[in-house]
């Protein structure tokens, strides 16, 4: 296993380089900053971030059924684009779904890869976004590097699968951080551009079509300039809250002008805003049988239960040592003319995204990037309230050399051998049997220790045998059940818009509403392939009572136009009758 050890070798070189970078630069904070200086640290944190995500870039496996579920609707939107007729796609908005088919279009084949991809050039975005941010917040020029390098080190280093995934929070993550950056400038520039304002208003509008969990988050960014506005401007400030209102609204307006011209209207209105809003903790509910209150879920969020190590380590921790460090110096503070606006900009979006991550109870760890940021501007302006407080009797060097340290620790605790071994080693010393390192090793983290293995994307027996009845372009694929897997290794695009069907499954106050739309796409698109994969292979949807016989009004139209042509891993493959009967006769599918 070669490539891992040299893997975490490099990785550590270009941490350490960069922390060097940052030691020479510390006499010269309150100095003109040197161009090379600035380039170099930007390569090698950057670098950084290359090198440590680019065995996950290559790694063409799923991560989460979340990429699946997302890639199959842009295969299904690369054919037919009009989101809502062709693809339904729950609570991940449909920006996160358009936004591969440039790439795409660029020669990258629906695949796993595709998405890291993309996932990866919109992280280098709001990573740019936070940066920008951070020279308008704060004016220790150590403070932004080592708060950039601490949140570049968090996704660099991530060994989590949810991290390290395409998901729906990577495109909130550039909207948030451009938010952050031009309400700054509202405060930092004296009278805001009516058109910075309108730009303002789209970026957070356009969140509600990225993903509806971050709007809290963003509608404090709008709320807090428009807030100080009207406080500096009096009744002038009511044409800067009209260009806020109009950018804000001018999303919805583009996307229901569209809508209504492809007859969808209806789409929006009653699933994706009514139906994901209301089935969402409806699903969760009936699945735990459980429904926690707030409190229940904010304690279960401190006590840590819940937070993979990267998270804790990197970003967790540092930022509460900083903000015990400045609020022992009694010196918390922002630049600007602004007074105390800037800091309210900070703490507000920070309040949001936790409430936003811990309400909903969930508690799935990709929830925790939209924390990510707000912290990251705390612990920022907290760094130099410490490093600028006269009761702290600590010098500069000092400070950049514990929180070096940290980032050294950080990226140690966060190696998978030090986590594998570590924990084989106590468990040696308890007397408790030592479980198979090379193992668990893949299991931490697949995508270093497989690689170069995992570079195609796997086929299952399912999918050969679904590749015998149809063909990628022309034909398409229903699946009942939870497993997306299939249309990508199919290359099959969905015949029916919601290509997972828990809405439809189990129990919430809009099944009916889902059933019938789903038996209308069955009729509609009449799909070569019908997967019942209810069972196994499925996420949360395994019971028999589950399974499409027990849905009359679904069980009617696979008896009548399907026949059931093969079973495997627990998934029965029905093929539409008068496609079985021309391969029958011998003649070719078209």
């Amino acid at each position: 296993m070669l490539f891992p050890i040299l893997y975490y070798l490099v990785s550590a070189c270009l941490l350490t380089g960069i922390l060097y970078v940052i030691w020479q630069d510390y006499r010269a904070d309150n100095q003109p900053a040197p161009r090379n200086p600035a380039v170099l640290f930007g390569s090698l944190t950057f670098l950084l971030l290359l090198v440590m995500r680019l065995p996950s870039i290559l790694y063409n496996q799923q991560l989460n059924e979340d990429e699946s579920q997302v890639l199959t609707q842009a295969m299904t939107l690369w054919q037919d684009p009009v989101y809502g007729r062709s693809v339904d796609s729950g609570t991940i908005g449909p920006v996160n779904s358009y936004i591969l088919l440039p790439f795409h279009a660029l020669g990258l084949p629906f695949e796993y890869t595709l998405l890291r991809v993309t996932g990866m050039v919109l992280l280098i975005i709001s990573l740019i976004f936070y940066y920008r941010s951070l020279q308008l917040l704060v004016s220790s020029r150590i403070s932004r590097r080592l708060s950039f390098l601490v949140l570049t080190l968090f996704f660099a280093s991530a060994n989590h699968p949810d991290f390290l995934q395409y998901s729906s929070e990577l495109t909130s993550l550039v909207l948030i951080t451009g938010c952050f950056t031009l309400a700054m400038r509202v405060f930092r520039y004296g009278r805001p551009s009516i058109s910075g304002l309108i730009t303002l208003g789209f970026l957070a509008g356009l969140t509600a079509y990225c993903k509806l969990q971050s709007l809290p988050i963003v509608g404090t960014l709008l709320l807090v300039p428009a807030g100080y506005l009207l406080q500096t401007y009096r009744l002038s400030a009511l044409r800067y809250g009209a260009a806020l209102l109009a950018g804000f609204l001018m999303p919805t307006l583009l996307v229901f002008a569209l809508a209504y011209r492809f007859g969808v209207a209806d789409y929006f209105i009653n699933y994706y805003f009514i139906g994901s809003l209301t089935t969402y903790s409806e699903l969760y509910t009936a699945l735990n049988g459980v429904q926690r209150g707030f409190g229940s879920n904010l304690l279960r969020f401190l006590s840590l239960q819940t937070q993979p190590p990267e998270f804790i380590f990197v970003v967790l921790v540092p930022c509460i040592l900083t903000v015990a460090g400045a609020l022992a110096g009694r010196r918390l503070s922002v630049r600007g003319p602004a007074g105390t606006w800037p800091l309210v900009l900070v703490i507000a979006p920070a309040l949001m995204a936790g409430w936003a991550v811990i309400a909903p109870g969930t508690e799935f760890a990709h929830h925790l990037l939209l924390l990510v940021f707000p912290l990251g501007w705390l612990q920022a302006i907290c760094l130099q309230a410490i490093l600028n407080s006269p009761s702290i009797r600590l010098r500069k060097p000092q400070v950049v050399l514990f929180a070096g340290f940290l980032c050294l620790l950080a990226f140690t605790l966060n190696n998978s051998y030090v986590q594998v071994y570590g924990k084989s080693l106590v468990n040696y010393l308890r007397g408790k049997p030592v479980a198979d390192v090379s193992q668990r090793l893949f299991n931490r983290n697949p995508a270093v220790f497989s690689f170069p293995d995992s570079l195609n994307v796997s086929r299952s027996a399912v999918a050969g045998i679904v590749r015998q009845y149809a063909v990628p372009g022309t034909d398409r694929l229903a699946v009942w059940g939870w497993n997306c897997r299939y249309y990508v290794q199919t290359q099959l695009a969905q015949g029916v818009s919601e290509n997972h069907t828990p809405r439809s499954i189990i129990p919430n106050s809009m099944r009916q509403a889902y059933l019938n739309r789903y038996a209308a796409d069955l009729l509609r698109n009449r799909p070569a392939v019908f997967l019942d994969a209810v069972g196994n292979t499925s996420l949360l949807l395994t019971k028999l009572s589950q399974r499409h016989e027990n849905f009359a009004l679904i069980h009617r139209i696979i008896r009548q136009y399907y026949v059931l042509a093969a079973s495997a891993n627990d998934v029965r493959i029905y093929v539409r009758q008068d496609r079985q009967l021309r391969l029958a006769a011998g003649h070719p599918m078209r």
